[in-house]
C-alpha cells in the first residue's frame, strides 16, 4: 500500500527531499484509519488540515475510485453522485475503501504496490469527478450479469403446456435452481453512468411468485391488476449492442386467472418474431 501527497498538499521542503510518498505502516480499512495513517506518515509535510483532504484510490489497472474526506466533524463533503458510485457517508466511504483494498490485495503479488492512495484537496477531487461524469469514456461501467429462468405452471387452471412464469435475477449468470430452468443471461449496468442510461426494475407478486419487469426504478405497486413487491433495479445503455431482449406481458381476464397476469423476458432470437407480436398470450 503506497501513500502519496499531491504537490499542492505537500510542503516545498518535503517535495525537495522527496518525502511526499511512502509505504503505509499498516493496512487501512476505514476512513478514520486512513486519516491516522496519513498523519503518521507525513506529519509536518502536510500543508492542509486532514479534514480538508480527499483521496484517489488507484489500482494496478490505473482505475481511479474517488474517496471523499470529511468536510467537518461527522460529515462527508458532497460530490456529484452520478455514475461514479461516490460514497455519501462516513460508513459508505469506509466500506468503499475496504472493498477496493480487498480486491487489490486479491491480485497476484509482483513486488509493485497493490494500491496507491493519493491525497488531494477536497475541492480538486470534486472538480475532477464532475469532469469525469461528463465523459462516459472515462468511467468504468459497473457491468454485472443478469439471468432469466422459467418455471412450468402446472394445474387445472392452466390449459396448455406453454404456460410458464419467468424470473430475472440481477448479479447471476445462471438461473438454474430448484425447479427453475435457466433460459438465458445478459449483461446490465448495476448503476447509471449518465442520465441517458435507462432504469429497469423487477418485482414479484406474493402467492404466485410471478415477476414484473418495467422501465422504471421501482416496481412496487399495482400493475395488470396485481400487487407487486419491488425486488431489484438495473440500468441499460440505450446504445448497447448486446442480445436484443423481448419484454412482454400477459393480461388475464377478471376471475381466478387474473392473479397470474405477469411479464416475461426472452431473447429476441428465441421469439422468432417481432417483440410486439403476440405469442402464447404475451404481448409486447
Amino acid at each position: 500500500l503506497r501513500l502519496v501527497l499531491a504537490d499542492d498538499v505537500c510542503s516545498s521542503a518535503c517535495r525537495a527531499s522527496q518525502r511526499c510518498s511512502r509505504a503505509a505502516g499498516s493496512l487501512v480499512f476505514t476512513l478514520g484509519e486512513l486519516r491516522q495513517e496519513m498523519k503518521l506518515a507525513f506529519g509536518s509535510c502536510l500543508t492542509e488540515p486532514l479534514d480538508s483532504l480527499a483521496y484517489w484510490l488507484i489500482n494496478r489497472q490505473v482505475v481511479l475510485s474517488p474517496l471523499p474526506g470529511t468536510a467537518g466533524p461527522g460529515s462527508i463533503m458532497a460530490i456529484p453522485a452520478g455514475g461514479m458510485g461516490v460514497p455519501a457517508t462516513e460508513a459508505a466511504a469506509s466500506w468503499s475503501l475496504s472493498e477496493v483494498l480487498r480486491q487489490a490485495l486479491d491480485e497476484e503479488v509482483d513486488g509493485q504496490p497493490a494500491l496507491v492512495i493519493r491525497a488531494v484537496r477536497a475541492q480538486s477531487l470534486q472538480s475532477s469527478v464532475a469532469k469525469m461524469l461528463e465523459d462516459v469514456t472515462r468511467q468504468q461501467a459497473a457491468i454485472v450479469p443478469a439471468c432469466i429462468g422459467t418455471y412450468h405452471l402446472i394445474g387445472p387452471e392452466f390449459k396448455t403446456s406453454f404456460e410458464k412464469k419467468h424470473i430475472v435475477k440481477v448479479g447471476s449468470d445462471d438461473c438454474e435452481q430448484r425447479d427453475w430452468t435457466h433460459l438465458a443471461s445478459f449483461k446490465v449496468l448495476r448503476r447509471p453512468r449518465t442520465p441517458q442510461d435507462k432504469a429497469v426494475c423487477v418485482g414479484e407478486a406474493e402467492g404466485t411468485w410471478t415477476w414484473r419487469v418495467a422501465q422504471k426504478e421501482n416496481c412496487s405497486g399495482q400493475a395488470l391488476n396485481v400487487s407487486w413487491i419491488h425486488r431489484d433495479t438495473f440500468w441499460v445503455d440505450p446504445n448497447a449492442t448486446g442480445t436484443e431482449m423481448c419484454v412482454r406481458f400477459k393480461q388475464n381476464k377478471p376471475g381466478p386467472m387474473l392473479r397470474w397476469s405477469r411479464w416475461e423476458v426472452i431473447p429476441r432470437k428465441q421469439h422468432s418474431a417481432p417483440c410486439s407480436r403476440e405469442k402464447h398470450g404475451f404481448k409486447g
